[in-house]
């Protein structure tokens, strides 16, 4: 099979899939995607922006139900929930909004805002603004790139499978060396 029928057939698919391994090389990927006309735009949007605000939902929740629980069992978790906190106590609606922007506070970081005060309602609004700013900036950085491409490269189809290798690698190499600097 073609990797272009290969997107059409599962690229959302592998765009949910992906959000719970690396969501923002996913999402470039989505979007580039979008820009060969694999994907919809719009719906690599939603569709982004829809499951990585049920995730975010899905941790504040086990932040309410059993923060203390997840800080004590996995401790490694508790000083980034400590900034979370103080944070959140200066800076409440860009704390909510931005989390999802803060590499090591994806998961840290609602599940400590669940432990804090704040109303569910208040997040859920906010949330699902964060969700589909961040959905939106990633998808359309990726629709970006294959712009880009297009007018760096004579015939993108012939190179699309190595640039949809490399925003991958690329993607793969970030992730590693964000995990290695920041432990």
């Amino acid at each position: 099979m073609e990797l272009s029928g290969l997107i059409e057939d599962h690229g959302y698919l592998g765009l949910v899939l992906g959000s719970f391994i690396e969501g923002e090389t996913f999402v470039v990927l989505a979007g580039f995607a979008a820009y060969r006309g694999y994907l919809s735009l719009p719906l690599v949007i939603v569709v982004a922006t829809v499951i990585n605000f049920a995730w975010d939902q899905f941790y504040f929740w086990i932040g309410r139900r059993r923060g203390a629980w997840v800080l004590k069992h996995f401790a490694s978790m508790e000083k980034n929930a400590n900034r979370i906190l103080g944070l959140l106590e200066r800076h409440h609606v860009p704390v909510i909004i931005g989390v999802r922007f803060m590499y090591g506070f994806r998961i840290v970081g609602p599940i400590a805002i669940g432990m804090s005060n704040v109303p569910w309602p208040r997040f859920v609004a906010l949330n699902l603004l964060g969700a589909a700013l961040w959905a939106a900036l990633f998808s359309i950085l990726g629709y970006l790139f294959g712009n880009a491409m297009e007018l760096l490269l004579e015939n993108l189809h012939h190179h699309e499978k190595w640039l949809f290798a490399g925003l991958a690698v690329a993607g793969a190499a970030v992730w590693l060396l964000m995990r290695r600097w920041g432990s």
